[in-house]
């Protein structure tokens, strides 16, 4: 178990890390690479696209005086010890003001 909590947080650190370049990158063209990873993922603007996918709430929202850090969506079909950005074993979503995602 401890060891699927390590992969976990390992997955959450790269995809944070890819998320931020493909959204500070989205006003501009992208490589070819990061263009492939925002068309895989472009379903999962939708919430309730994830969750057809397999894909759960596995945290609450995570905030401090910071900022927040959002909900955890998770897809135990797609654990490995790899990590395909094609296909995240993670997706993180941030409610609005309202409580949408």
């Amino acid at each position: 178990m401890y060891r699927r909590l390590i992969l976990v947080a390992a997955v959450v650190a790269a995809l944070t890390a890819l998320g931020a370049t493909v959204v500070m990158a989205r006003n501009g063209p992208l490589a070819g690479d990061l263009e492939r990873v925002r068309g895989a993922l472009a379903r999962y603007n939708s919430v309730e696209n994830a969750e057809r996918d397999g894909y759960f709430a596995a945290s609450p929202c995570e905030s401090s005086p910071a900022g927040a850090m959002g909900i955890h969506y998770l897809n135990p079909g797609l654990l490995s010890p790899g990590i395909d950005p094609l296909q995240p074993e993670i997706l993180v979503y941030l409610p609005d003001r309202n409580g949408n995602l």
